[in-house]
């Protein structure tokens, strides 16, 4: 630990002498204190309205792994060098631990996309904990079209697929996020029917997750913001 001090000392004053110093340890105590993620929309679609069939711009087939997830598995970690965000260790063994279904947009032998959803508790990633979704709702937490596959319908083909493979299970909604820099998705998802729920930020003080909707006061908590919005009895599942 002394050496490890020594160390950063000794290259902070070579790159910036005291000034560099102080602003390094200003940075890791920052980082030591709060952690701020991007703040993400929340988007939730009832399935009581009808689910619009979607038309992709090339021959696929999708299919939905809700046992062996095995071939969408390792074709996740064969392209996660290029794309790291697609496999997620923990986020894999959330989705075999609850019955995580995956939606796989097959094309021949090969995979053109997929869309990951979590039913019950689900590990997201960005806020490193486990969240548990209310009954009869599922969480859409990652979808994704291989880059020569884009501009052909294949990302809202999968969305809508999974809309109506929810509803036919008795789902009665769906939850997802989207950060405010992701435009794709943002028209992906509001083209197949999600209606913006709340915004989010999340916070991580002195190692404790908050969780700030709109101008609320923090909660430690996730799930109180996950009741439908405007829920229904149908909703509700009653």
């Amino acid at each position: 630990m002394i050496e490890k001090l020594r160390h950063m000392v000794a290259s902070a004053l070579d790159d910036g002498g005291a000034r560099g110093l102080l602003a390094k340890a200003a940075r890791r105590a920052r980082r030591l204190v709060a952690y701020q993620s991007a703040q993400s929309i929340w988007f939730y679609r009832t399935l009581k309205n009808p689910v619009k069939p979607v038309q992709p711009g090339m021959d696929v087939e999708m299919v939905f792994l809700a046992g062996d997830k095995s071939r969408l598995i390792a074709w996740l970690k064969a392209n996660s060098l290029s794309f790291p965000w697609i496999y997620i260790e923990r986020e894999v063994e959330s989705a075999a631990a609850n019955g995580h279904i995956f939606g796989c947009v097959c094309r021949g032998d090969g995979i053109a996309g997929y869309v990951k959803i979590g039913v019950g508790p689900t590990y997201i990633h960005d806020f490193g904990r486990t969240i548990r979704f209310p009954s009869g709702v599922a969480f859409i937490y990652d979808t994704f079209v291989a880059p020569e596959y884009r501009g052909k319908h294949i990302g809202l083909y999968a969305v809508s697929e999974a809309l109506s493979h929810l509803k036919r299970a008795g789902f009665k909604g769906v939850w997802c996020h989207i950060e405010e820099w992701n435009s794709s998705s943002l028209k992906t998802f509001m083209r197949a029917g999600f209606a913006e729920a709340s915004r989010i930020r999340f916070m991580r003080v002195l190692g404790l997750p908050l969780y700030i909707r709109g101008a609320g006061r923090p909660m430690m908590k996730l799930e109180p913001f996950l009741e439908p919005p405007g829920a229904t009895s149908y909703d509700k599942g009653q």
